[in-house]
């Protein structure tokens, strides 16, 4: 597997992707479609998704309990083969969380967030089962961040609680058409946050939503037959069949939803309802690739987003986890890389097909900006580099700042036991961030 920040990162890692794209219920909705056909028995077809919807939540309470007992025990020990034990422990439990999170996002979209939490904390722990040995047990710090997660599952815990009780009074998944208690649970839950590290799957500023408002968004709002014509233009060329309209979501970005086909492959997709861009897109397809052309899948990914109207996008990170690559383009323009506005592109190295897009940052951050030009030259910026990490030559790029600010920075890239992002306010002179890469040979985390 190998990742690289395009131009100046050249330097291959390994990474494990815990991005959970599962669309088993979206696949059993189509086959039941199919098997019932216009004649369904109404009924039946809800009270076998239903059945779903549940085995899913029954199975995330079971594996919320088993990750908060590992936890607990995590802080009790302090030998280091217990401790590695119960951390991949903890690792496995997350993964089968995030898979029954993934069913039950087609309910609600809320929980997309507490999946991210579910699979970095799985990452972290496994990140610190590798780094403990004979004489290595876990540090101060690292407990008390433990301790921090364990009380979000703890929280987690009471909260699918809220759902028992309420499934015990007669409500159903399949009767959920927004607010709730559903939505109420899993929002909850997301004003929360744990100072752990930043886990990033594909590259620097991922996740920069700076914002809750939604400013990347242009044009009309958009009905369900619009949506249909511009899954056409967006696809144009691949056969689309069995279209079905899932309704409409009214969470942070109002979308319509779509189950269909692609090619023959089950897809889901998301449009914003204001203007129709894609916003999510998963096709539930497995790769069957040892490795794959990261360059043809970057072309592919650029062709893919120029279709879908993104200007100026070129592919600022790529890594190849087992021949599925996952491609961050941002907007290029002038030289300056454009962070904020990241669309994640998620290509099979098999066929070089597009089988995952994620373009909220997009639809989040996007704005014209007008941009001072930099005080300090390139070799000035690079000057501030501690010349221990022999700064390679760097770019300039916008980048999002925690109090939801933007600044002009140049990047480099650095090496001292270890690869480091360095930037350097453009402006300023002054170190504003450092992102170190670590490469756990499984995975790895910018921290």
């Amino acid at each position: 597997m190998r990742d690289s920040v395009k131009t100046p990162v050249k330097k291959s890692l390994i990474i494990t992707s815990l991005i959970v794209l599962s669309l088993a219920v979206v696949g059993l909705s189509i086959a039941l479609g199919v098997t019932y056909g216009g004649s369904a028995d109404a009924e039946n077809y809800k009270n076998l998704l239903e059945n779903e919807y549940q085995n899913s939540y029954y199975g995330l309470v079971a594996e919320v309990e088993t990750i908060d007992v590992n936890l607990t025990k995590l802080l009790a020990s302090s030998g280091a083969e217990m401790q590695e034990e119960l951390l991949y422990e903890v690792w496995k439990g997350t993964e089968s969380a995030a898979t029954a999170l993934s069913h039950l996002s087609s309910r609600e979209t809320s929980i997309s967030e507490t999946m991210r939490f579910v699979n970095q904390t799985g990452d972290y722990c496994f990140f610190l089962a590798k780094k403990i040995g004979v004489d290595v047990t876990l540090a101060t710090g690292e407990k008390e961040t433990l301790r921090k997660m364990r009380d979000m599952y703890k929280s987690l815990r009471g909260e699918l609680q809220r759902i028992h009780d309420e499934l015990q009074g007669g409500y159903l998944f399949m009767d959920f058409d927004g607010g709730g208690v559903l939505s109420e649970v899993f929002s909850g839950l997301n004003e929360n946050s744990v100072e752990y590290p930043q886990m990033i799957y594909d590259g620097p500023f991922s996740d920069s939503l700076t914002d809750k408002e939604v400013k990347g968004l242009k044009g009309d709002d958009i009905d369900e037959t619009r949506g249909r014509e511009l899954l056409a233009q967006y696809f144009e060329g691949a056969a689309l069949e069995n279209i079905k309209f899932d309704g409409e979501w009214n969470t942070d970005i109002d979308t319509l939803n779509f189950s269909l086909t692609v090619d023959g492959v089950n897809v889901s997709a998301q449009l914003a309802k204001k203007g129709g861009s894609l916003i999510q897109y998963s096709a539930d397809v497995s790769v069957n690739a040892d490795s794959a052309d990261t360059d043809a899948c970057s072309a592919a990914a650029e062709e893919f987003a120029t279709q879908l109207g993104f200007e100026n996008m070129e592919t600022v990170w790529v890594s190849d986890s087992n021949g599925t690559v996952y491609c961050n383009l941002a907007p290029v323009v002038d030289g300056i890389v454009y962070y904020p506005d990241l669309v994640k592109v998620k290509v099979s190295g098999e066929n070089l097909k597009i089988i995952g897009l994620d373009s909220r940052n997009y639809a989040f951050n996007h704005v014209e900006r007008q941009l001072d030009e930099p005080t300090l030259t390139h070799d000035e910026a690079k000057a501030r580099v501690d010349k221990e990490l022999s700064p390679k030559d760097g770019r300039l790029t916008l980048i999002p700042r925690n109090d939801g600010s933007e600044k002009l920075a140049y990047e480099f890239e650095g090496e001292m036991e270890g690869m480091y992002l360095i930037y350097i306010d453009a402006m300023t002179g002054k170190e504003i961030n450092i992102l170190y890469v670590v490469d756990t040979g499984e995975g790895m985390l910018l921290m």
